[in-house]
């Protein structure tokens, strides 16, 4: 996700908010004045250093205490701040492998993976995949075709 993603995908979490409780309220909850949330609020103002890690803490922490659902642009937000010591270039497919990771655990305790998991793989393997191809690679799919080949080429089972 890009800085203008975030920033706005934190302003429409900001507005949701104002919109549960009040404008004042949601300033208690950032630790900002109630001017400076109406002026992010209203796309007045750009938020940028402490005022971004303000958001940034307050939207993890409303997620956390389940004030916020867990969209696929949340999810995707979620996985973005995970990854962040990633290398960009390489963050969708990191994406992926942790997503896939998460599905393993979903389905090893007897549970659905949630409603957004496969649409958001989905989302970031395209983004791997044109992440690769501007960086002339090809995509691991987890599958290595010569898997089953010892180095001379030769198949390792027994026959």
């Amino acid at each position: 996700m890009n800085r203008a993603a975030e920033i706005e995908f934190l302003r429409e979490a900001l507005r949701r908010r104002v919109e549960q409780t009040s404008i004042r309220h949601v300033a208690l909850e950032v630790k900002m004045s109630h001017g400076g949330i109406y002026n992010l609020v209203i796309g007045k103002v750009v938020p940028y250093g402490k005022t971004l890690a303000k958001l940034r803490a307050w939207y993890l922490a409303q997620w956390a205490q389940g004030g916020e659902g867990l969209s696929t642009d949340a999810a995707r937000y979620l996985i973005e701040q995970m990854l962040g010591s990633i290398p960009r270039g390489l963050r969708p497919q990191a994406g992926v492998e942790l997503l896939d990771g998460l599905e393993v655990l979903y389905r090893k305790y007897g549970l659905p993976p949630p409603a957004w998991l496969h649409e958001l793989r989905r989302e970031l393997r395209a983004d791997a995949e044109a992440a690769a191809a501007s960086a002339g690679e090809e995509i691991e799919d987890g599958e290595d075709e010569d898997e089953d080949e010892n180095e001379d080429g030769e198949d390792d089972e027994p026959e």
